[in-house]
């Protein structure tokens, strides 16, 4: 199996690209590409779970904030 079907199994974005993505990871430019695609799994992963810790330590500052008029 190549790398776009890899790929392809991974995230379902290269479906109609898989030549373009075959030529990338053969390309100079595949510890770029592979960097991308840890940091998109990783952001998928994680960054709802800080979102939503930062959401509840936000809002009640900024409910405070507005009953204090400013």
């Amino acid at each position: 199996m190549g790398y776009a079907e890899n790929l392809e199994k991974l995230t379902g974005t290269f479906s109609k690209d898989k030549e373009f993505c075959e030529r990338l990871f053969a390309s100079d430019n595949v510890e770029a590409a592979a960097r991308l695609i840890v940091l998109y799994q990783w952001s998928n992963s994680y960054l709802p779970h800080f979102q939503q810790a930062l959401s509840i330590r936000v809002i009640p500052y900024f409910a405070n904030a507005s009953n204090r008029g400013h």
